[in-house]
């Protein structure tokens, strides 16, 4: 399966029926949209049950959106085989594995992640 949302206008609310519903998702561009962390989180794990969801996703592309690097960490921490990840700058992504946060969230002290990327995309300023 896959979404094209590129610059829409989509609450987070959206996110968690994508991620509820499209369990073969593999493939999604939300990039200039008004996702944010939370909508994030939603294609990752139903917080009321902790199930991980949209386990098949290869593919994101997240530029210029409204997420942050503590959103984008816990998406390559519950996405381990996406192989195409598109945002702006990723050092704070990987500075946030070693976050007092994310080791508290996770209860892992020391994660390293094993990750699958084979394409990363960086947006260009404009």
């Amino acid at each position: 399966v896959r979404i094209n949302l590129q610059g829409t206008i989509i609450d987070n609310e959206g996110f968690d029926s994508i991620g509820e519903i499209c369990t073969q998702l593999k493939e999604i561009n939300i990039s200039h949209s008004t996702i944010t962390d939370v909508g994030l989180m939603y294609l990752c794990v139903n917080e009321e049950d902790d199930l991980k969801r949209c386990q098949q996703l290869l593919s994101i592309s997240i530029e210029k959106t409204r997420t942050s690097a503590k959103g984008v960490a816990y998406l390559l921490y519950y996405h381990p085989l996406l192989v195409k990840l598109g945002y702006e700058n990723f050092a704070p992504v990987f500075e946030y594995f070693h976050s007092p946060e994310f080791i508290k969230t996770t209860k892992i002290s020391n994660y390293r992640p094993t990750l699958r990327l084979r394409n990363l995309m960086f947006a260009e300023d404009k």
